[in-house]
């Protein structure tokens, strides 16, 4: 670890340390999920999207499901989500 890295854990505070290691999941009802955090894309298909996130794997399942928007570590998840998976 380096020291600048150090420093600037150093001056977070403490309930905001989950926000750094886990990924950050926004809904818009059951039709659009926002992800922040996410590494990569595990499966695909319009039933189910499984998301390599941080340190855990977040699954979508439902009905014509797509991928909309991958940059930088967000997705964006649109169809209709009956379900979500959080599995660390």
């Amino acid at each position: 670890m380096t020291k600048a890295f150090k420093d600037k854990i150093s001056n977070i505070a403490p309930e905001e340390l989950p926000e750094l290691i886990m990924p950050h999941i926004e809904l818009c009802a059951n039709k659009r999920a926002v992800i922040e955090g996410c590494r990569g894309i595990l499966s695909y298909s319009n039933e189910l999207i499984s998301l390599n996130c941080k340190n855990m794997t977040v699954t979508f399942s439902g009905e014509d499901l797509s991928l909309c928007e991958l940059c930088e570590g967000k997705v964006t998840v649109k169809g209709k989500i009956s379900d979500i998976n959080l599995l660390s």
